[in-house]
């Protein structure tokens, strides 16, 4: 017995063939000589299609979130650091005013050991005293150079500049005196380069003192200038009351001395509050 197995009809064949999608050839993958990051040759034809945000994550120009920097960058000043700059500063400033304290408070000592000198007729303690003035020059002259590494930007950091120029003027033009290098003619000089320095540096403190919330003591600064101003003017009525009325000269002479003794201490009064209202 004999079975026949029927062959498929070309027509449903055909149809079906035309109903099916024609799929799209797929690309084939090309050899690339070029070197991946790493040396080698991306035979592999590249990464794959990934899709969606895994593409845009292995971009060449999409930024990456894992490297480290390149390159290190200097820290910018933090406010920490800067408030302890300022504090380092302001340290400074008050170690120089200590300094300009004790060589003032030498040259006022100076003074009252030659007056004692005189009084008790003592030679020892008069040629000891212009020995206690240098001292106390070059003390002073030494601090208010380290003034100057006080806050760069602070009020009234010109009259410092000033004022220590002057103080340099002063100091070298004594020592010279004292070598015999200059005549004793130039000490006038030496007194106006003094008194020079003098004036600014409490006008120094007055504008320092009052931009750091100090009135008091900017107010004790005003009242230092308005003796000092006083003294210089009993020192010039002193030859023309000599002239005109000698007895009157002891008034000028004793207003020398009272406006010129308590300007000084006003004036180491005003160094110590300052230094340390400084360190506050």
């Amino acid at each position: 017995m004999t079975f026949v197995i029927p062959a498929p009809t070309p027509t449903t064949s055909a149809t079906a063939s035309s109903a099916a999608p024609n799929p799209k050839p797929k690309p084939q993958p090309t050899a690339s000589t070029q070197d991946d990051d790493f040396g080698l040759s991306d035979l592999g034809g590249g990464l794959p299609d990934l899709g969606g945000d895994l593409d845009d994550f292995l971009a060449e120009d999409s930024p990456n979130p894992f490297q480290s920097p390149m390159t290190m960058s200097t820290p910018a000043a933090t406010p920490m650091n800067r408030a302890v700059n300022t504090r380092g500063q302001m340290n400074t400033l008050a170690n120089g005013i200590k300094l300009v304290f004790w060589g003032t408070a030498s040259i006022v000592i100076a003074w009252i050991v030659t007056v004692l000198g005189f009084l008790l007729n003592t030679a020892i303690i008069v040629f000891a005293a212009p020995i206690i003035v240098l001292v106390g020059i070059v003390v002073a002259t030494i601090g208010r150079v380290v003034c100057l590494g006080g806050p760069s930007k602070g009020a009234g950091r010109g009259l410092l500049i000033a004022s220590v120029a002057c103080d340099l003027f002063n100091f070298t033009s004594v020592v010279l005196v004292l070598a015999q290098v200059l005549p004793r003619e130039v000490n006038p000089i030496s007194g106006l380069l003094g008194l020079a320095t003098l004036i600014l540096f409490v006008l120094f403190i007055k504008s320092f003192t009052r931009s750091i919330g100090q009135p008091q003591l900017a107010d004790d600064a005003k009242a230092i200038i308005v003796l000092i101003c006083a003294t210089i003017g009993f020192l010039f009525a002193t030859p023309i009351a000599v002239l005109v009325f000698p007895l009157l000269a002891i008034v000028t002479g004793l207003g020398i001395f009272v406006t010129g003794l308590w300007g000084f201490f006003k004036y180491l009064n005003l160094l110590q509050h300052t230094a340390e209202a400084i360190r506050r």
